[in-house]
């Protein structure tokens, strides 16, 4: 948990000019991730192959937007959680938050998830 302090310090840090390497890096990618859009748009859905349900949809914007990206998916079966954990996986992929994911599937599945 961050304190109110240290918070305050940290931004302000932030507003300074860097003072080195690793404070620059730090500035940069908070640069870039303030950048991304958020989660309201999911900006994947017109590349996929696939007809996404309404439910699968608000499942993932609710994973983004709610649960930074981490969840279980637990549904019954059939109701496409193997399209969910994909729309959720590649949004964080193509907005550059996310460079693997752990898939823990049945073995039938595996197939699915490889390459």
């Amino acid at each position: 948990m961050v304190d109110e302090r240290s918070l305050t310090l940290f931004v302000e840090k932030l507003k300074e000019p860097p003072a080195d390497r690793a404070w620059y890096e730090l500035r940069r990618e908070a640069e870039r991730i303030a950048l991304v859009p958020g989660f309201d748009r999911l900006i994947t859905l017109d590349a996929n192959a696939i007809k996404e349900l309404p439910h699968q949809i608000d499942v993932a914007q609710r994973v983004l937007r709610d649960m930074g990206g981490r969840a279980i998916l637990a549904d019954e079966v059939g109701l496409g959680k193997t399209i969910e954990a994909s729309i959720i996986y590649k949004e964080l992929a193509i907005r550059g938050l996310a460079r693997r994911a752990l898939i823990l599937t049945p073995a039938s599945l595996v197939g699915q998830w490889q390459g």
